[in-house]
């Protein structure tokens, strides 16, 4: 991994009362066999009643965040208005990670992907994780 190289994951959280299989019907994405990364379910921890779907997408050594949250936007047709749709029957969070083994980190997201986001209404949570290591020269 070099100096500007990180690992990003997008994901889409959502919490429901409402069976998984509706949401994936919503949003057109399928469980993954495996369950792990794309799309899988699980019980509610607080709320027996609640279901959590996860559609997630992990994108290695990467320079540009914004390129990949674009990416896992597209992955989904229409993904806006498939939003529009999950927020009547659930919350649904956007969740970004970007991990470097690096102390320089950085990275910008455009006005037009912020508006996208924001147009999207639902909240975003950046989580940054730096190892801290140093580039030897």
């Amino acid at each position: 991994m070099g100096l500007s190289n990180f690992d990003v994951t997008v994901g889409l959280i959502i919490r429901t009362t409402e069976h998984p299989e509706k949401v994936s019907a919503i949003m057109g994405v399928q469980r993954s066999p495996s369950g792990n990364l794309h799309c899988s379910y699980e019980k509610g921890m607080c709320n027996a009643e609640e279901h959590i779907w996860i559609y997630r997408t992990r994108y290695e050594v990467q320079t540009d965040v914004e390129a990949c949250i674009k990416r896992f936007l597209s992955d989904v047709p229409e993904f806006p208005s498939r939003i529009a749709e999950i927020k009547k029957i659930g919350e649904c969070v956007l969740r970004v990670s970007i991990v470097s083994i690096y102390a320089q980190l950085g990275f910008a997201l455009s006005p037009d992907i912020l508006k996208a986001l924001f147009d999207m209404n639902i909240p975003i949570e950046m989580t940054v994780l730096s190892f801290g290591n140093c580039v030897d020269e």
